[in-house]
Formats: structure tokens, sequence, C-alpha cells
């Protein structure tokens, strides 16, 4: 039982070094969140679709060089597109939240849709 308790408090530190991380990093985001918040403004989906695709790269590089359980599984079929809806959706319904990190908020999103089993 020890053990379990102990690897369930790792994996949640682990967890929260994701989300510091990446708040740490992105300190202009608010302006990332109301460009993806726009939708049918061809310039504003290309700029959005970069950033959610760079978030997904950096967080799998980052995990495999740390060795760290990854926070979402997206699965290969998923496209660009796909995630820049879950993204906006996820926006749209957390409207609170909006004053966090662009990428943080990112993570959540597809920690929410796409989690690891």
């Amino acid at each position: 039982m020890k053990k379990l308790f102990a690897a369930v408090l790792v994996l949640a530190a682990m967890q929260s070094h994701w989300v510091y991380a990446i708040q740490m990093a992105s300190p202009k985001s608010n302006k990332i969140v109301k460009l993806c918040s726009v939708q049918d403004a061809e310039l504003a989906d290309v700029a959005c679709q970069s950033f959610v695709e760079g978030v997904v790269d950096a967080t799998a590089f980052y995990g495999a060089a740390e060795q760290l359980v990854l926070p979402f599984c997206i699965p290969a079929t998923t496209t660009a597109a796909e995630l820049v809806g879950v993204y906006r959706d996820y926006l749209n319904d957390n409207h609170a939240l909006r004053q966090f990190s662009a990428a943080a908020l990112a993570i959540s999103a597809f920690r929410e849709q796409f989690p690891c089993e």
C-alpha cells in the first residue's frame, strides 16, 4: 500500500511539473488564447494550428528527454484541425481559466480529451 501511495505522489508531482514548466515559459499567453478563440479567420487558424502542434511536439520531446509520463495520448489519426477544435472548445468551456498560460491550457485540453490509459 505504501508503494502505491508513493507512486501516486510521484505521478502527481510529475504532472504538476508539466504545468509549472509550461506556465513559466509562456509569459505572453493571453495573445495566443485570444487568437485561438477566433474562428473562421484564415490567419488565426494557421497561427493557432502552428501553436497547438508546437505544444504537442514540445511536450512529446520534453517527455522523452526527461523520461516523464506524457500528460496526454493523442491518437496518431488525429488531425491538426481536430487538435485546434479541441483547444478552442476547451477555451470556450473554461472562460475562467483564460488568465493561465496558453500552453498550459492546451495541455489541459488535450489531457481531458485524450487521456492516457
